[in-house]
């Protein structure tokens, strides 16, 4: 049984840690290259495009703190086939992130360590030994894992601060013309590239059944949700600010490069340590995150059901464990250089799979408004800037999978509705089959 143990603090770190990874430390480049500095007005709408997803998760949670919310809420809402679909994918999405975390904090440490970037076989033997430290990690107690994301996410968010504060002393405001150098038509596009920035802001929802208290689920989202907006949007200020769009367009590693015209070669190591500590932190956390999305499906009947159970510390250590191994072998990936390519590919239709629950979510709260009242009711107000902020969340996921790309999600969609069904079929077998036999599932 999972044991209440996540208190405000450690769960809105969990939350920003999730989120802000290392793409904050390229995004500069890649928003510079799409729409220049007006790329400002598109983090705009899509941080308010996050508030709406963030303003149901945490209405939705508060209501019902339960295990993997983005499986729980559509499987009340649509029934238990669609529910499984959900859980299913954002399960997908979790463990093989954990590979891209991998992979991409492979690419930091070649700063110091040259041998690593070419050495396949030296990446994975490395990336498997951090892996399975921090699995190990979090098959102790919930807060043990909770509070080394804690540590990483004071480090990176400090780390980001120092940046800002030293940076604002270097804004050339000269650097903001031409504002609009790609035409009003980059907005759009620019935004939904900025959609997966803000993915993880459902972590509190994923852990709510953890939560010391419901109303932590809404305090962390929130908390969470504001302290990335601002420290993103700072960041990109600065970035633009201080650099010609021009040179950050090119730019491989903004931030560094930005740290480095402001500090040296000091500026430009300190990036990159935080850069290291953003990515451990988010692999620290996306590992807690794995064995939970597993566990509530398990526990339904809807998975295998061994891994149902929870350990002496009430942490369902063996979902962990399987979310590591399967991480591990897509890791193993990457020792092939001709796969690299290929690889690429899998995350980007995988990530795809956290998008499908997010569509979901937003639906399910207004089904769950008429089906079950008793617990997911709004009253007035309330229940109009609900419906509100759902349909704001729906048109932001739709906009993450258009950014995707076509043929990301024709073989996403492929996968689900061929394998979907027949893992389905295979699990409520074996869950006929115990009850059957009288076993209590």
């Amino acid at each position: 049984m999972l044991r209440k143990e996540l208190n405000p603090v450690l769960m809105t770190a969990l939350v920003i840690g999730a989120t802000v990874g290392s793409g904050i430390f390229v995004l500069p480049g890649s928003l510079a290259e799409s729409a220049g500095p007006a790329s400002i007005i598109s983090f705009l709408l899509a941080a308010f495009g996050s508030y709406g997803l963030a303003y149901v998760f945490a209405e939705l949670g508060i209501r019902s703190p339960v295990s993997n919310g983005l499986y729980e809420y559509p499987k009340q809402a649509f029934g238990e086939m669609i529910g499984a679909i959900n859980g299913w994918c954002y399960w997908i999405f979790m463990w093989s992130g954990i590979s891209a975390v991998l992979i991409g904090l492979m690419g930091y440490l070649a700063l110091w360590w040259p041998a690593l970037a070419d050495n396949g076989w030296l990446q994975l033997i490395l990336g498997t030994i951090l892996l399975w430290i921090f699995t190990f990690i979090n098959t102790q107690k919930v807060e043990v894992g909770a509070t080394w994301g804690l540590v990483f996410t004071i480090i990176k968010v400090g780390g980001l601060i120092v940046l800002i504060i030293v940076g604002l002393f270097h804004i050339d405001f000269s650097n903001f013309a031409p504002f609009m150098p790609m035409g009003s038509g980059s907005i759009i596009p620019t935004m939904a590239l900025l959609f997966w920035s803000f993915v993880g802001i459902e972590t509190a929802v994923t852990v709510g059944e953890e939560a010391d208290d419901p109303k932590t689920i809404r305090k962390s989202t929130f908390s969470a949700l504001f302290t990335i907006i601002i420290v993103y949007g700072l960041t990109l200020f600065v970035a633009f600010g201080a650099m010609p769009s021009a040179e950050l367009a090119q730019s491989q590693k903004p931030l560094s490069d930005l740290a480095y015209l402001f500090m040296g070669d000091f500026g430009a190591n300190f990036i990159a340590i935080i850069a290291v500590c953003s990515i451990i932190g988010v692999m620290n956390n996306t590992i807690l995150l794995t064995g939970r999305t597993s566990y509530a499906i398990a526990r339904d009947g809807l998975f295998p059901k061994v891994f149902s159970k929870t350990n002496k510390h009430g942490v369902p250590s063996g979902n962990i464990i399987l979310g590591s191994v399967l991480a591990n072998i897509l890791l193993f990936t990457a020792v092939f250089k001709t796969l690299r390519a290929a690889f690429d590919f899998v995350l980007l239709f995988s990530t795809l799979f956290c998008l499908i629950p997010y569509v979901f979510t937003m639906v399910s709260v207004v089904i769950l408004n008429n089906r079950k009242p008793e617990m997911f009711h709004f009253e007035g107000s309330q229940w109009t800037k609900v419906k509100i902020m759902a349909v704001i969340g729906f048109i932001f996921s739709a906009l993450g999978i258009w950014g995707a790309g076509a043929e990301a999600l024709v073989w996403a969609l492929v996968f689900i509705v061929i394998m979907a069904p027949v893992f389905y079929a295979i699990v409520t077998n074996e869950r006929d089959q115990l009850k059957g036999k009288g076993t209590a599932v």
